[in-house]
Parts: C-alpha cells; sequence; structure tokens
C-alpha cells in the first residue's frame, strides 16, 4: 500500500488448525469410502486440500471477526475508521510556538491474519 502500513501477523494457532482439519477431513474420506487409513486415493487428497484452503480462506476474511468465535481467534476486531488526536511538541523556529492537538483520521483494514492502516 503507497500511503498506510502493513503488519502481517503469522499465526501459529492458524497453522495446527490446518492441519488437524486436514487430518480429520483426510480419515473422515477414507472412512466415508470404506478405506484403510494408509491406503489413501490421491483424489481424496486433493479434496482434502481444496476443502482445508477454502476453510482457511473463508476464516481468514470473514468467521474471525464473528463475536461468538472470539474465543477460537483472541484477535480483536478494530476495522473501521478511527478518530485520533496527536499532540505534536514541536516548535517551530521562527514563531516559537508549538503545533498543539492535530486531528487524525485512520482507516484499519483488517483480516485474521493482516491489518492495514491507511
Amino acid at each position: 500500500m503507497a500511503d498506510g502500513w502493513v503488519l502481517r501477523m503469522k499465526s501459529n494457532g492458524q497453522i495446527k488448525f490446518a492441519a488437524f482439519l486436514a487430518v480429520v477431513l483426510l480419515a473422515g474420506a477414507l472412512y466415508l469410502q470404506g478405506q484403510s487409513v494408509l491406503k489413501f486415493s490421491l483424489n481424496s487428497l486433493s479434496w482434502i486440500i481444496s476443502i482445508v484452503a477454502f476453510s482457511l480462506l473463508v476464516w481468514n476474511k470473514w468467521l474471525w471477526g464473528f463475536k461468538i468465535l472470539y474465543p477460537l481467534s483472541k484477535t480483536p476486531d478494530v476495522r473501521g475508521t478511527w478518530r485520533a488526536e496527536l499532540n505534536s511538541f514541536w516548535k517551530d523556529p521562527v514563531t516559537g510556538q508549538t503545533r498543539g492537538k492535530i486531528e487524525l483520521y485512520l482507516v484499519f483494514r483488517q483480516t485474521f491474519s493482516s491489518l492495514d492502516i491507511v
């Protein structure tokens, strides 16, 4: 982003969740197909990877922000426009006066894994 800051957060919990979900879905698919856990088809594996990738996309974009799911994400939702004040102590060398308070507006765009401040 040209005029803003971007903060990327890595989530160890998200990686663990993805691995757990992949194992559970793979075991479920094998059970439904009547196959043993040691024998699996590449077709099952491709479906599992697709489901896990889609689940992570939906979680990252939307689900993490629902208040009912906060215990799972523990990520505060700060999306929106925020009004702020900046107290400047800079003195103008010519006049000797300080600038005082400066009113700011910050826009926060957030997903589970990133926070953009514009």
